[in-house]
């Protein structure tokens, strides 16, 4: 792979013209007035005035590290502020109304405009944008946590009065209260327990999950939050989609974003089986920007991770630039025949051989090699600045081109138990797994065909 040549720096210009130096100050008025109303916001989050809620993400503390070298197309994050602007809690993209009790549109365009990373790009949004459209967040969930509170209390007010005039069957009712708080309680305890037993034991690995999976998927993406998604030593999960070609898929999935907050929605990479190369370099930056996370897995939507094993494997080996999967090496070498369903040509990889590549069902890599690839080596590694097609490949050609020129070694540890062609007793990750798969799996530990 050939580094992509850097193009010359353009001599400065011409010396500002008296005009050009009243827009230039106008320019830098507004840049300030706009950094003003962001301290403002700040401020008042500091001083308890607004919730403390998740609106905080305008912070940009949740963006990828580094460079972003594809820009998305900013369409559908102008069309948000829109919506924001038509239904009165925008009406200047730089002044929040906050309404008393805010319109659920304003609500569902504002959650939106986080879920879809718009406040990622400085270079789109200004700083007082950003904040008022956080503002509008906070407000609604401010109000959703006070709705919920209310009608909890209304709910309690009622069963007391329904007790108070059932007389007769106050201890009946008293009875099966209690035996549903134990049963909650003794469920909480178990969970509780589980989690303290999975820290004890693996207390240093804090592992990322990218799920790799498309917008007509939703019923794999709910099994696994059904299932292994929720095990205690998943440290965080996500789940990275392309754009849906259908508008109807992709609406459904800009809502199922709102509701669930577990996914990463790149609206400006069509969904595309040649494309999920881009959805796996976005894991990478994920879990790059989280700096408690130690070991990045990625996977796909068909596949179950077993947890126990595969914490218990981590801990076991190498803690520092670990490339670990079920690895082909030597890598082997591109098919040149048109004919082969995975023909590759010279101009897409002018080299005769693929590095060690681990298959796509599930491989992991530590936190550094992770940070490694995420500044833009993928790109500048690439042929033409173009990602390859073969998201596998591509990314073990990332590691061996940073490799290369930062003078570090990949440590590569090859399990077989990455299964990639089904499930055995034993796997660390199974593939090819229905959604009722992945539930039986879960409720009956592994025992399970395929």
């Amino acid at each position: 792979m050939r580094l992509v040549q850097r193009a010359p720096e353009l001599p400065c210009g011409p010396q500002r013209t008296p005009a050009r130096r009243r827009r230039h100050r106008c320019r830098l008025a507004q840049h300030a007035l706009a950094h003003a109303a962001a301290a403002l916001l700040a401020l008042a989050l500091l001083a308890g005035l607004l919730p403390p809620t998740s609106a905080n993400r305008a912070s940009g503390h949740d963006c990828p590290h580094g460079n972003i070298l594809d820009m998305p197309d900013t369409t559908d994050c102008r069309r948000l502020l829109s919506k924001l602007s038509g239904a009165g809690c925008l009406p200047h993209y730089h002044a929040a109304v906050i309404q008393e009790e805010p319109e659920e549109a304003c609500c569902r365009n504002a959650a939106s405009f986080f879920d879809l990373q718009c406040h990622c790009w400085g270079s789109q949004f200004d700083h007082a944008a950003v904040a008022a459209v956080a503002a509008v967040d906070a407000a609604c969930l401010h109000h959703a946590e006070q709705r919920s509170a209310e009608q909890q209390q209304q709910g309690q007010q009622q069963g007391q009065g329904e007790a108070a005039a059932a007389v007769g069957g106050i201890a009946l009712t008293r009875l099966r209260q209690g035996q549903a708080q134990h049963g909650q309680h003794e469920q909480h305890a178990q969970q509780h327990a589980a989690q303290q037993q999975q820290q004890q034991q693996h207390p240093d690995i804090r592992l990322f999950v990218g799920v790799l999976s498309a917008g007509d998927r939703r019923d794999r993406r709910d099994a696994i939050r059904a299932t292994w998604g929720t095990h205690p030593g998943a440290y965080r999960v996500r789940f990275f989609l392309g754009r849906p070609a259908n508008e109807t898929v992709f609406e459904a999935v800009r809502a199922e974003a709102v509701e669930r907050r577990d996914m990463v929605v790149l609206g400006h990479i069509t969904e595309h089986y040649h494309n999920i190369t881009h959805q796996t370099l976005e894991v990478m930056r994920f879990a790059a920007a989280d700096p408690a996370v130690t070991h990045v897995l990625k996977t796909d939507d068909d596949s179950y991770v077993h947890f126990d094993r595969l914490l218990h494997c981590l801990a076991g080996t190498y803690r520092e630039r670990l490339f670990l999967g079920y690895i082909e090496n030597p890598g082997g070498r591109p098919h040149r025949n048109t004919d082969h369903p995975w023909y590759v040509s010279r101009e897409e990889w002018p080299e005769e051989r693929f590095p060690p590549w681990a298959h796509g069902a599930g491989y992991v890599l530590t936190a550094d090699l992770a940070a490694e690839l995420a500044p833009g080596t993928a790109f500048a590694a690439s042929e033409g600045g173009h990602l390859f097609k073969l998201e596998d490949i591509a990314l073990a050609g990332w590691l061996e081109w940073a490799a290369q020129r930062r003078g570090f070694k990949v440590h590569l540890v090859v399990d077989k138990r990455f299964n990639y062609e089904g499930c055995r007793f034993g796997d660390l990750v199974s593939h090819y797994m229905k959604p009722e798969q992945l539930r039986c799996m879960w409720e009956r530990q592994g025992h399970c065909k395929c």
